[in-house]
């Protein structure tokens, strides 16, 4: 059995993954808000994956040789079919999303690049953050929302939260009427 490892290392693990796979993805999630708020707590990483379905073995395969993958083949299949798979240990528990819309692609591929611990990250925009919590909805989401607002102020793009929420919100959805009114009271808007 492996030695037990800290929350700090196990997401090291799965940088150094990502990095050996020459993964395109954007870390989301509670660890991405960590940058852009005030730190709190969690004990998951949460990753959208880009690529191509080709290149999911050989992510999971260096997830595996990590001990945070414990099977490829069910991995694989739940990535292809649902986009979605999850993997627990005493360490961590690591989410892994594939992108189901075009909005999903661009919080990839317009990920920053970002360190830990001497580790490359590549994070995805607090703008982002703030449109996935959004489509979440939930009054965890919405705190975090206001914190990054509060936090990030004149640095949020505005613009860019309202076209990307066109995209994944239609007018009149209770969360993106909850957004608009938000952004509209949050420190460095103009509203």
């Amino acid at each position: 059995m492996p030695e037990p490892r800290s929350f700090d290392e196990y997401f090291i693990a799965v940088l150094e993954a990502l990095e050996e796979s020459k993964a395109a993805y954007a870390l989301i999630g509670g660890l991405a808000f960590n940058a852009y708020a005030q730190s709190r707590g969690t004990k998951d990483v949460d990753v959208m994956l880009g690529g191509t379905a080709i290149q999911l073995p050989a992510v999971l395969e260096a997830l595996a040789r990590r001990g945070i993958a414990n099977d490829v083949t069910t991995h694989i299949k739940e990535l292809s079919q649902d986009q979605v798979t999850f993997m627990k240990s005493a360490d961590g528990r690591l989410d892994i999303l594939r992108p189901r819309l075009p909005f999903h692609r661009r919080v990839v591929e317009q990920a920053i690049p970002f360190s830990f611990e001497g580790h490359p990250v590549r994070l995805a925009r607090p703008e982002h953050i703030i449109v996935l919590k959004a489509i979440a909805g939930r009054p965890r989401d919405r705190q975090d929302i206001e914190e990054i607002l509060e936090f990030q102020q004149e640095r949020i793009d505005r613009s860019l939260i309202l076209r990307e929420v066109d995209e994944v919100l239609p007018a009149g959805n209770p969360n993106r009427v909850w957004l608009e009114d938000a952004l509209s009271k949050s420190p460095g808007s103009s509203g």
